[in-house]
Formats: structure tokens, sequence, C-alpha cells
């Protein structure tokens, strides 16, 4: 008999979409990407109506598109679609670590810094975690541990061009442009074509 980890799928098709899906939400910065990322998460979803990873990852694309067009429809198309992936795998890390992360964007960061902890409890190595922890830490105006956060996310996952790019964003939104100009670099180095990582370096300038 196959074994199956929590969330996951047995229908190939499903698999199919589901990887297309992310591998586009991983360029995001790319225009195009994120509508790419809904159609094939939508259709892992209509495949298996019961994975997890996918409507965490649905969840995830729609509140890129809610943040790029301003959209409460979007935002809330993200939460529904989060909020199904935690009901189907209570222990869904990745849909966890999303949620906190719209409580952080939308108000709410002492939730979303419960929701991270949570999660770090569960998976100590999480660098998505670790990053959105970093976030509702700053939300806070709790300085430091938000840069201890960051760095931790960085450590865990070095070779991720978006971990140097958040910590160079709240490193300038900190009048600290050396030591975001720094994280930047490294953002650059990790993806030389990524057109957000010479927005924010030309922000600097």
């Amino acid at each position: 008999s196959r074994s199956l980890a929590a969330g996951e799928t047995f229908t190939p098709g499903a698999y199919a979409q589901y990887l297309e899906g992310v591998g586009y939400l991983a360029r995001y910065d790319q225009s195009g990407n994120v509508d790419r990322a809904i159609a094939s998460l939508t259709n892992a979803t209509r495949l298996d109506s019961k994975y997890a990873l996918a409507f965490a990852a649905l969840g995830q694309a729609h509140w890129k598109k809610a943040k790029q067009e301003s959209s409460a429809v979007e935002a809330q198309l993200a939460l529904d679609n989060i909020q199904k992936a935690i009901r189907l795998d209570p222990r869904a890390v990745d849909a966890r670590v999303k949620l906190g992360d719209i409580y952080s964007e939308s108000g709410r960061p002492q939730e979303a810094i419960q929701e991270e902890q949570n999660v770090l409890r569960m998976a100590p190595e999480n660098a998505d975690a670790y990053r959105a922890l970093g976030q509702a830490y700053a939300a806070e105006h709790q300085d430091d541990q938000a840069e201890a956060a960051y760095r931790a996310g960085i450590e865990r996952q070095p070779a991720n061009w978006y971990g140097h790019a958040v910590l160079g964003s709240f490193y300038f939104d900190h009048g600290r442009s050396a030591d975001a100009r720094a994280e930047y670099e490294a953002a650059r180095k990790l993806t030389p074509d990524n057109e957000v990582v010479y927005r924010n370096l030309a922000g600097i300038d």
C-alpha cells in the first residue's frame, strides 16, 4: 500500500498542476505569473478536492493578487482557501504560515505572531515562518526580534532571494541603507533577472 504524507495527492494530474502553479508563484515578479499560478492551482483543487497543499498555495496566489490590485475580493478568496487547507490538514504548515502573513498584513500582528510561533513549534526549521514572524514583529515595532527572525529565515534557506529582499526592505524602512543594499545585492546574485530587486536597489539610489 502506498503511504501518503498529509495534505498531498494521489491524483497525478492534480500534482502536475500543483507543481506548475507553485513554479509560477515562485517567480511572481514576472508579469502574468500570478494569474497563471491561480489557474493551475485552481485546476489542482478541482482534480482533487481534498488537496490541502494546493488549497494553501492557491490562497497564497490569491493573496499576491489581492496585494497587487488592492482587491478585497481576492483577499477574501485567499483567506477562504487557506482556511480550507487547514480544515483538510490541521498540520498544514504552509497554510498556517500564510494565515499568519495575512493577519500581519491586515493589521492583526499579535494574532500573526501567535500563529507563526505555533508553526515553529511544529516545524522549527521553517524559513517562511521566520520571515512571516519578522514581518509581524516589525508591525509591532519590535525591531530587534524582527531582525533576528528575518536572519533566522535566511540561515535556514540561504538560496531564497525573497528572504534577503524582505530583510533589505526592513533595513531600508529603518534608514539603514548600507545594510539594505547588501541584502538586495545578495538577492540580485541569486536571481540576476529579478526586476523587484532592481527596483529596490533603484529606491536606495
